[in-house]
């Protein structure tokens, strides 16, 4: 017996377009894995390396302006790679995600942190995590990369990420979060429950340690370089005894410089001694060098508001730099002098000294006939040594 089965065109069509779509989504997965790029660009516009890609895959990109910035120069090495995963390779950095469709790839920005984040707090499930999330900004709200987010007292941390987002996971109901990052001083923040924060950390002032520069005569050398004995006097031990002249501030201030007797007018320095007199038949006052020149003259001519610093060479290294000359030790004078991006700055400075007045009636005096006397016994004297 034979029988008939009749099918309606209407029907057969529909079941053949069902099978053809069945047949070409696989199809379509196949395409788009089996899509090899090679590309080999150094800090090239994105733009052009997605230009590139079209060319070699056939799919268009689709993206806003505000996705990602055409202009951007990336670097990217890839040979024969699957277009996903040069794809994950050239957004990650951008946070953008893709998405095929038909021949077409649309480029989205990612979800930020500072999206609603919506947390569910139940009463019954207070053993849950704290979820802390939040940006990190300096003073001036710019975003902190790098910034070491520490739940102090345990290992938990994370590291802030582009525009200072950062997102924590805490174990303990109450969390004490520490900031630190380098520059920067660090801060804690105490978090009780699931929450979005932000925090501006200030910038770490530090103050470089005054460095103390001696003046050899020869050259300036910090104070740790410098060898053999010294004693430096700057501006504000110097200035701290009044006197018109300059050795006159040096009194009592520089340990070893004892004055003897009074100087002379020839020898303005003979009445100085420095750890004492080291020559027998020359010269026995130290010697004097103003702004690395030696210096002749008389040094009452100096003006003391002038000095800078004063270093006082007292052994035998002096000799190394100036000879046999520094063999009573060297007084190195530094003058004050202009210093680059300073202002001009005006000061005044006024030494007063009194004294008695004389009385002209009550002068010593000494008698004629004791003047004689004198001088007959000093030439007596004389004599008899001749003899």
């Amino acid at each position: 017996m034979e029988r008939t089965f009749t099918i309606k065109s209407s029907k057969v069509r529909l079941l053949a377009g069902m099978i053809m779509t069945l047949l070409i989504i696989p199809c379509l997965a196949f395409e788009q894995v089996n899509t090899k790029i090679t590309l080999n660009y150094q800090n090239t516009e994105i733009s052009k390396v997605l230009q590139s890609i079209e060319k070699q895959s056939g799919y268009t990109f689709f993206y806003s302006g505000g996705t990602i910035d055409a202009s951007s120069l990336i670097s990217i090495n890839v040979k024969q790679t699957p277009i996903e995963k040069v794809l994950d390779e050239l957004l990650e950095p951008f946070k953008v995600e893709y998405q095929f469709k038909d021949k077409s790839i649309i480029l989205k920005k990612q979800q930020r942190l500072t999206t609603t984040f919506n947390f569910i707090q139940n009463k019954q499930d207070t053993n849950k995590l704290l979820i802390i999330k939040g940006k990190i900004l300096n003073e001036k709200g710019n975003g902190l990369v790098g910034v070491t987010v520490i739940v102090k007292g345990t290992p938990t941390h994370t590291i802030s990420i582009e525009n200072g987002y950062f997102e924590l996971h805490a174990n303990e109901k109450n969390a004490t979060l520490l900031f630190t990052s380098i520059g920067y001083e660090n801060q804690e923040l105490k978090v009780k429950e699931s929450a979005i924060v932000s925090i501006v950390l200030k910038e770490r002032v530090t103050e470089l340690q005054k460095i103390e520069v001696v003046s050899t005569g020869y050259q300036d050398i910090p104070k740790e370089r410098a060898t053999g004995s010294f004693t430096f006097v700057d501006n504000e031990l110097f200035n701290r005894r009044v006197g018109s002249k300059v050795l006159d501030r040096l009194n009592d201030v520089v340990p070893g410089l004892v004055r003897t007797t009074q100087t002379s007018i020839s020898k303005p320095l003979s009445g100085y001694q420095i750890r004492g007199i080291s020559t027998i038949n020359a010269e026995t006052s130290p010697l004097l060098v103003v702004d690395n020149f030696i210096f002749e003259g008389d040094p009452a001519v100096i003006n003391p508001n002038d000095i800078e610093s004063v270093t006082i060479l007292k052994d035998a290294a002096s000799a190394s730099i100036w000879g046999v000359r520094a063999g009573n030790g060297v007084i190195v004078i530094t003058t004050k002098r202009g210093k680059p991006n300073r202002k001009a700055t005006l000061s005044f400075n006024s030494n007063f000294s009194f004294s008695n007045k004389p009385n002209i009636r009550s002068i010593p005096s000494v008698p004629s006939k004791d003047v004689i006397d004198l001088e007959k016994k000093g030439l007596i004297r004389d004599t008899m040594m001749a003899i």
